[in-house]
């Protein structure tokens, strides 16, 4: 039996600075049942959505210190009066953006989607599996002889 894939999703205003200047943007943080250390980032941009996936683990490290290699790095704001901001850098084969969230939006999609980590969700549907399967094992014309006999 196929599980489904549950997702929960945040959405949020963020400021993506780019190159010519800084701009409010849609920002929807989601998780997936199936994927469970993965986040996936859309930013609402004016050319149509732009998406990422990556560890969520940045993300959790990211509210305390810096942290990421490569295509996405995460850490506090850096001034000191913007603490209330995480910082996501997103690097591509065109270049780079920074993206600013609120801490708060994202702790609240981090403890939101606590259960598919601690795979709260994959062990129930398990159970309903297994359920299912001894329940088709154990009906009575599931243990006939298939002989006909």
């Amino acid at each position: 039996m196929q599980h489904p894939d549950l997702q929960l999703a945040l959405s949020s205003t963020g400021i993506l600075e780019l190159r010519d200047g800084e701009t409010l943007v849609r920002v929807r943080l989601a998780a997936r049942s199936l994927d469970p250390l993965a986040v996936r980032l859309t930013v609402d941009a004016d050319d149509g959505p732009v998406h990422w996936v990556f560890a969520r683990e940045l993300l959790v490290r990211g509210l305390t210190g810096a942290t990421g290699e490569g295509d996405v790095r995460v850490r506090p704001h850096p001034h000191p009066a913007r603490r209330s901001m995480v910082e996501v850098v997103l690097s591509g084969e065109e270049g780079f953006a920074r993206l600013f969230l609120a801490r708060a939006s994202v702790n609240h999609f981090l403890v939101s989607s606590d259960a598919f980590t601690r795979g709260e969700f994959s062990e129930d549907l398990l159970v309903e599996d297994l359920e299912a399967a001894l329940d088709e094992i154990l009906a009575p014309e599931g243990n006939q002889d298939p002989s006909g006999d």
